[in-house]
């Protein structure tokens, strides 16, 4: 299982990732699919680690 504290870290960077992907290539495109697709993922994985909604929220703090 993924350490909490580095999985909340990478979902909060995914989701940045793939908000700057949408904005650059626009929602419909494949590379926003990939990177929500991405996002999601990275996510879940911090859910099950223990991450809180609140804690993906405040961006990791």
């Amino acid at each position: 299982m993924a350490n909490k504290g580095e999985a909340t870290q990478a979902a909060v960077d995914a989701v940045k990732v793939a908000t700057q992907v949408i904005n650059d290539y626009g929602r419909e495109s494949t590379e926003a699919s990939g990177a929500t697709s991405s996002a999601c993922d990275a996510v879940n994985t911090a859910l099950l680690a223990g991450a809180t909604p609140d804690e993906l929220r405040d961006g990791g703090r």
